[in-house]
């Protein structure tokens, strides 16, 4: 028994180690965009590079864009902006080609961009309408026509519709509004086929959106998601192709990254195909790939002078979950913690609303440890309690492990009879600290994957506890560190309380255990390196508060 706690240690160590590596990765800062010619604005149309394609490739993305901007097509392009977002939209497809969140940024930074939701090297745009059947007739290419001017348009009231309007030679006419919310990240798209051509017609609608396939796994869920059936279904990117196609009448469909998503909302009591596609970048050299959602209506058949509209709403912002749940439609689902998603979501709540008192999540992080702290208090306690009277009949288990070191067996009931006659269970100290594993999983998720924490600034040199804990900007690498390369000053702190709190817990008097145990701090500070300080943090604070419980219990017993 004087081995459990050593065996307990060393377990808990690889929990910790490969519960991090399942769930977290390289977090890599996407590069900076170039320009794609698989498709360019006017229309979807393809370049034909011919022998030019290494030429093509080796262009930069100024030269690539003139030479996209040159093209014959009167396109016109026309910029709405609201309270939340400019968008930006071309009549060519009456697609959107820029989606800007005003209140986020690309990166911690004073000049860093706004956030875009639609991929720039994607440039056949996005959230564009087109028939899937083969009709002769392809949206993506043909130029809609808008009364309203060019340009940036006015926004006077609450709402504003932008109608375009595509109408071909032989009478099939199409009409897409679009309706921006002043306040709301929310906006609706209604679709009208009309049918004028003198004869029967019949298709399918598609409705698409589009991302950057994300080049790593990283904490949490990133991709293609679907809620259907009051149930959450995400696809992981390398199972595209066995579980990306499927027809369901669906609440809403999207496309998600770890603080964003776009969501599309069918209003319609239909099924709808969901067809998941990786696009590959065939011109630009780039290598760069991108999911591509496609929302197919079930097949329609319209009699001439019939219609037929498609109504749909689209959430394009952050994952957050008062702002999905003002949107409606069950978007705050697309909210999900994983296994300890019952434990991540309150701890949530209550760092929000401590956020709302006190406006520093670093300092809503301190309370919401010390809250938790709080409530773990009599188990915690409990432990100390144990671990102390482990420390007192240390000199007599030397003397048992010295005088039977021969006899394991006839040790282990020495052992056994000593802890019967002070009454000291082993298990005591170490059960408390399993019970709390859970906890400290759903906190680790939720600091990882929250948008309230991105771009967070806590104190001093920290302003982004979604990012690791860097002090001063290093030109050099680092072992075991990932860009940007700095000192982690929070962590190498946060080690030092560890192997301070291991200096004041007992370790039952095995060499090799202490050890180890002194090892610890070492193996969990490197692992801690490339975390986000927001968590780093929390367990900073962690350790502080539990070596004050562990002082004071010892001084109580003391007495």
């Amino acid at each position: 028994m004087e081995q459990l706690r050593l065996l307990l240690a060393v377990v808990l160590s690889f929990i910790v180690f490969f519960g991090w590596n399942y769930f977290y990765t390289k977090n890599q800062t996407p590069p900076e965009n170039q320009a794609v010619l698989e498709q360019v604005v006017a229309g979807d149309t393809k370049i034909d590079a011919g022998e030019n394609t290494d030429t093509i490739g080796k262009l930069n993305s100024d030269e690539k864009q003139n030479i996209i901007r040159s093209l014959p097509v009167d396109e016109k392009k026309y910029i709405v902006e609201t309270d939340n977002y400019i968008v930006e939209l071309s009549s060519i497809g009456a697609k959107i080609i820029s989606f800007r969140l005003k209140n986020y940024k690309e990166r911690n930074k004073d000049n860093s961009p706004l956030k875009e939701m639609v991929e720039y090297d994607f440039l056949s745009g996005s959230f564009f309408a087109d028939l899937k059947s083969d009709s002769g007739i392809d949206l993506k290419k043909a130029n809609f026509y808008s009364k309203e001017s060019s340009g940036k348009v006015k926004f006077d009231s609450e709402n504003y519709d932008l109608v375009f309007e595509y109408q071909t030679e032989s009478g099939f006419k199409i009409r897409k509004k679009y309706s921006f919310y002043k306040k709301s990240y929310l906006f609706d798209c209604d679709i009208t086929v009309i049918n004028n051509t003198g004869n029967p017609f019949s298709n399918q609608l598609s409705v698409s959106i589009n991302s950057e396939k994300p080049e790593a796994i990283q904490v949490g869920f990133v991709g293609p998601t679907v809620y259907r059936n009051n149930k959450l279904d995400q696809i992981k990117i390398k199972n595209l192709d066995e579980e990306g196609n499927f027809t369901s009448r669906i609440e809403w469909g999207g496309l998600e990254s770890i603080y964003f998503i776009t969501a599309v909302v069918p209003d319609f009591d239909e099924s709808i195909i969901c067809d998941f596609s990786v696009l590959k970048d065939k011109y630009s050299g780039s290598k760069k790939e991108f999911i591509k959602a496609d929302f197919i209506s079930t097949p329609f058949n319209l009699q001439n002078g019939e219609k037929k509209i498609f109504n749909y709403h689209f959430y394009v912002g952050p994952k957050s979950m008062d702002t999905l749940k003002a949107a409606g439609f069950n978007l705050e689902k697309s909210v999900d913690f994983g296994f300890f998603d019952s434990i991540s979501k309150p701890c949530l709540w209550v760092l929000n609303y401590i956020y709302k008192v006190i406006p520093n999540y670093g300092v809503s992080i301190i309370i919401l440890t010390l809250l938790v702290k709080i409530i773990f208090w009599p188990l915690g306690t409990k432990s100390a309690k144990s671990m102390e009277q482990m420390k007192k009949i240390q000199p007599l288990m030397k003397e048992i492990r010295d005088k039977y070191k021969n006899d394991k067996q006839k040790m282990n009931q020495e052992v056994m009879n000593l802890y019967k006659v002070y009454k000291v269970n082993p298990l005591s100290g170490c059960l408390p600290i399993l019970v709390q594993i859970p906890i400290f999983f759903g906190l680790y998720r939720m600091l990882f994957s929250a948008i309230e924490l991105r771009h967070a600034p806590f104190m001093f040199w920290i302003q982004d506890l979604s990012a690791p804990d860097r002090l001063f900007d290093l030109s050099f690498a680092i072992p075991f560190m990932k860009e940007p390369y700095g000192l982690p000053l929070l962590t190498i702190i946060m080690g030092a309380s560890m192997f301070l709190q291991q200096k004041m817990t007992p370790t039952g008097g095995d060499p090799t255990q202490a050890k180890i145990m002194l090892f610890m701090p070492v193996f969990i500070t490197i692992i801690f390196v490339n975390l986000p300080a927001g968590l780093v943090l929390y367990m900073l604070v962690n350790n502080i508060f539990s070596m004050g419980q562990q002082y004071y219990v010892s001084r109580s017993l003391s007495k």
